[in-house]
């Protein structure tokens, strides 16, 4: 397989490569023997346990004990701006309810009305909320993601239609009706956990961007595989392993 271009507009990109994050001002969290606490290293905070993945190695949570947090930062703030979600994703079957896998939710900087977005699997579907001015919306797919195999998502919410495109593989369903506006936050962004609890799941690859990605950008994606994206077209600041721009 031959890697793909990264499409332009991506802000953050996590490719999990490394085991310590390098930036000291990345936490990653463990729940050791019950014990609810933050590890923090000033040489950079330990990942969760990595694994094989799609594209070279995944974080992963398999007895939901493990997550990461991210401060918040204007790159993961996507105001009024539409935005794209996509990586590699791995759930247990078994798993059924609410499982989150990408959080950031909370006050609005100004208003302090709850705003921001949350991408979840409920009952193995992909899904995802928007929140702005106290206005939650969730939108289900129907997509099955959680089957202990691999599969490429993609989550693409244009803010000019309140349109969410979800992808599964390069299948897409088109769903209507999503809460519009400002959804900047002053909260972390969770990986693999929503409060107060961790996500049993596996993450790679997992890529923001500024804009509603093309289904042409998505399928490329998809079709490059254990090949991945290519270094070019990251635009933001905020990488949290290794600096690629």
């Amino acid at each position: 397989m031959t890697s793909c271009p990264r499409p332009p507009g991506a802000v953050a990109w996590w490719s999990f490569d490394d085991h310590v994050w390098p930036d000291k001002n990345v936490v990653a969290n463990r729940l050791n023997s019950g014990a609810n606490g933050k590890r923090k290293s000033a040489k950079g905070a330990p990942l969760p346990p990595t694994v094989e993945g799609v594209v070279r190695t995944a974080i992963g949570s398999k007895d939901g004990n493990d997550w990461v947090e991210v401060p918040d930062h204007e790159s993961i703030d996507f105001g009024t701006d539409s935005l794209t979600i996509e990586g590699w994703i791995r759930a247990r079957e078994d798993e059924l309810g609410v499982q989150p896998f990408i959080e950031k939710r909370g006050q609005h900087p100004i208003s302090g009305a709850d705003s921001g977005y949350h991408a979840y699997l409920h009952d193995g579907r992909l899904c995802f909320q928007t929140v702005a001015a106290g206005v939650p919306k969730n939108l289900e797919s129907q997509l099955m993601i959680a089957d202990e195999e691999w599969h490429h998502f993609a989550i693409v919410f244009d803010q000019s239609s309140g349109n969410v495109t979800f992808y599964n593989d390069g299948v897409s369903e088109l769903l209507t009706g999503a809460v519009t506006g400002d959804l900047d936050n002053i909260a972390p962004l969770f990986l693999l956990r929503h409060r107060p609890t961790a996500t049993n799941g596996l993450n790679g690859e997992l890529t923001f961007y500024r804009r509603a990605l093309l289904d042409t950008e998505i399928q490329d994606i998809f079709n490059a595989g254990c090949a991945g994206k290519g270094l070019p077209g990251l635009t933001g600041t905020y990488q949290l392993t290794k600096c690629y721009s």
